[in-house]
């Protein structure tokens, strides 16, 4: 195995320490990866032969099975050699000045080597393949190795396709393995390919063990994104386009890890970064220059093209791009106006922003913010936002086009931490439910972080990041006041739920026990009212008693609807036996709901006529022949005990897909959280979506201070179809606000930005 003890010394001599713990880094990430070629060695010989059989040219299946022989005969030599070419891709990787100054062991010139076809395919595949990895990869880990790493070995942190681990590394190693097996570039591309997702799936568990063991030996246990402004800089004269020479004398302004010197971003003359080469640098560059220029002429459309450019993060949102720096004086007279400026009263601020960037910036200077102030507008312009939320937002105007002149890339970061931060505070306010009144302890809380963001925002992106985790300390505190204030109208929901769910239940059980010759003022009785009585007397009792009133109310319904049906002579006694008792069972059940007396009244006096009735019919019914009603679902037993008989069973139907129609989707797009505009005399209101019962037959609306409403899924329905209630728009979040203003061309309102550029 390859040592790193010769790679070391070169960077300054490190202390016995830190040569073991690139060794460990080696032997833990070396462990790991190998565990990972040896378990999907285990899997893509069923997967390529599966891939195989399904093939349609011939060609192609011969190369899968080629594959699957190779997988299955060399095995142990595959995991072997990946070992090795890993190890010698890690080693130097760890010193590529050294590597790449080391002359070529041929005696062939090594302007006149070419490659072959077949390695170009290898090429292509392996960059089609780290693409992909590449787009699964946590950021923040990425970020810890490739900055960790360069730090124990004493270097500037590694650029993101060239650190020890990269996808780039592990799929070289498997590249080279696979070519020291086989001849043909077709097998090992499709070797390559399946060994693709099980290294994919597993890079980020790597990276974050890795990160785990150098914090724990302390090597940068905390990387922090801060921006360092150096150099004065001479001011430089409003125009479209600098020279060369003024961006040579600006300052560079870095994003770098925190206790930790020299990674490259935002520096004036860099190389292009990830995803841009230097012919793509120069040429967008070019074309920055030239929206720069429109826009400096006052036209729109050049605006809009340079905050299109600059918030494409596969072009700005790299680290690399040639953008020429903000000079340190000027950062620090915004520093003195955010700190002067940052009242309450924040609205005013803009027209000295303007004037101070026109004093001492540049054109690109100028017009980032303008594109803050655009996006502030936007923001601004959201009236689900309440003024207070407003006005404290409007105190970051400031801060945010400082930050956005130190970082050229804020537009195209969307995990940059001051837009996080706005859009927390944004979905926070915007909140119908939220309680954003003067004096609220969410108001308060949300002036208290403003007043620090301000007081210590100069070059440290961390400033952002504390005020976020106060923000989300602030929506926990304000979604539990919600909770509690909410927790009896959702009693009162789940309850009235239930109630609904138990009728529907108690109308089935009933349902069973009915025939044509029940009467029709019994079965009205049962549907409406007997139903109510069984679904309250289960909802009202824990389980067990529920359970035992449920039974009792069933045999009520038994008995009364016995006691209607036609009869024979001998069971008039019976009846007589048993009415008093149910008429007593029957009239507490009532005392369970609101049933009017005249309702009551009405049925009981129409009970009594048809039992008079029934018994003078019975008693003419004598004699041996008189026929037996054997279809009767419930029968009285000589005990005096009642017994429901199933009808006969229906043969099942043969089961057909549930349809979903327009409605089911509409109602199942529905979800908690989730704002709705409703449409009233009153106007247009935001309520949100505060609860969902488990059925999803009820749904509560709410906003602050006291609406609450609740819907049947029925009616919330209806509201839905005739456009009384809809679907609120998404808030405007900074992504959105820079989106507006990159692609929205220019309309006749004047903003606020505008206005201000006229002062």
């Amino acid at each position: 195995m390859s040592s790193v003890e010769s790679i070391l010394p070169s960077f300054g001599s490190p202390s016995r320490r830190r040569t073991d713990l690139v060794g460990e880094c080696r032997d833990l990430i070396l462990q790991r990866l190998t565990q990972v070629i040896a378990d999907a060695l285990q899997t893509i010989s069923d997967e390529l032969t599966a891939q195989a059989l399904r093939a349609e040219l011939a060609e192609r299946r011969e190369v899968l099975l080629d594959a699957v022989m190779l997988v299955r005969e060399s095995r142990l030599e595959l995991e072997g050699l990946f070992q090795r070419h890993f190890v010698d891709n890690f080693v130097r990787r760890l010193d590529p000045d050294r590597t790449e100054s080391t002359p070529p062991a041929s005696d062939v010139p090594i302007e006149l080597s070419l490659l072959s076809e077949d390695s170009l395919l290898d090429s292509i595949e392996v960059g089609k393949l780290v693409q992909r990895a590449g787009n699964a990869l946590d950021p923040d880990q990425v970020l810890g190795i490739r900055a960790r790493l360069a730090a124990l070995v004493d270097r500037d942190w590694f650029d993101e396709s060239r650190h020890p681990v990269s996808p780039e590394a592990v799929f070289e190693a498997l590249k080279s393995s696979l070519g020291e097996l086989s001849p043909k570039a077709e097998v090992r591309s499709a070797l390559l390919s399946a060994f693709e997702p099980h290294v994919t799936r597993s890079l980020n568990g790597i990276y974050e063990a890795v990160n785990e063991r150098l914090v724990s030996n302390h090597v940068l246990p905390r990387i922090r994104q801060q921006v360092r402004v150096t150099g004065e800089g001479p001011r430089r004269a409003p125009a479209a386009q600098g020279s060369a020479d003024e961006a040579s004398n600006r300052a560079a302004v870095r994003t770098e890890p925190g206790g930790h010197s020299g990674a490259p971003s935002f520096s004036a003359g860099a190389g292009a970064g990830v995803g841009a080469g230097a012919a793509d640098a120069g040429a967008l560059m070019a074309e920055l220059n030239q929206a720069m220029a429109r826009a400096s002429a006052g036209m729109p459309a050049g605006r809009r093209q340079v905050a299109r450019m600059l918030s494409n993060p596969e072009a700005f949102g790299v680290a690399d791009i040639p953008l020429a720096p903000v000079i340190a004086p000027l950062v620090d007279a915004l520093t003195d106006l955010q700190r002067d400026g940052g009242s309450d009263e924040a609205a005013g601020q803009l027209p000295a922003i303007v004037q101070r960037i026109r004093a001492q910036g540049s054109p690109l200077d100028q017009v980032t913010c303008e594109i803050v102030a655009l996006v502030f507008d936007y923001i601004y312009s959201d009236r689900r936002l309440p003024d207070s939320v407003k006005q404290q937002l409007l105190r970051l105007q400031v801060v945010a086009v400082k930050a956005a002149l130190l970082d050229r890339g804020f537009f195209a970061r969307r995990q940059h931490p001051l837009r996080q931060l706005i859009d927390r505070i944004s979905d926070l306010g915007a909140d119908p439910d939220a309680d954003t009144t003067a004096g609220a302890a969410l108001q308060i809380g949300l002036s208290s972080v403003m007043d620090r963001v301000i007081a210590e925002f100069v070059t440290d992106l961390t400033v952002f990041e504390s005020a976020l985790t106060q923000v989300d300390t602030l929506a926990r505190d304000e979604s539990e006041r919600q909770a509690a204030k909410r927790a009896l109208a959702q009693r009162e929901a789940a309850l009235r739920e239930a109630l609904a769910i138990a009728r529907d239940e108690a109308w089935v059980e009933v349902e069973r026990r009915l025939d044509r010759e029940v009467p029709a003022f019994v079965r009205g009785f049962l549907s409406k009212w007997w139903v109510d009585v069984m679904a309250r007397a289960r909802c009202s009792r824990d389980s067990e008693a529920g359970a035992r009133a449920w039974e009792v109310g069933v045999r009520a319904a038994e008995y009364l609807i016995w006691s209607v049906l036609p009869k024979q002579s001998e069971e008039i006694a019976r009846l007589a036996a048993v009415l008093p008792g149910m008429m007593r069972g029957i009239n507490r059940g009532l005392d369970l709901i609101d049933m009017p007396d005249v309702d009551r009244a009405a049925f009981f006096e129409e009970l009594m006529r048809t039992h008079t009735r029934e018994i003078e019919a019975a008693k003419r019914r004598v004699g041996p022949g008189a026929p037996a009603r054997t279809e009767v679902a419930v029968r009285l037993q000589p005990d005096g005990t009642i017994r429901f008989v199933p009808k006969d069973a229906v043969a099942p139907k043969p089961a057909v897909p549930p349809v979903v129609s327009e409605s089911d989707r509409l109602m199942a797009d529905l979800q908690r959280g989730q704002l709705l505009d409703l449409h009233d005399a009153s106007g247009v209101r935001t309520l949100k979506l505060a609860w969902i019962s488990p059925a999803r037959k009820l749904f509560i609306l709410s906003r602050y201070p006291d609406e609450s409403l609740t819907f049947e899924s029925a009616e919330l329905l209806e509201r839905l179809r005739n456009g009384e209630i809809t679907r609120s728009a998404e808030g405007i979040s900074m992504e959105r606000a820079i989106h507006r203003v990159a692609t929205e061309s220019a309309g006749d309102t004047v903003t606020r930005a505008e206005t201000a550029e006229l002062v």
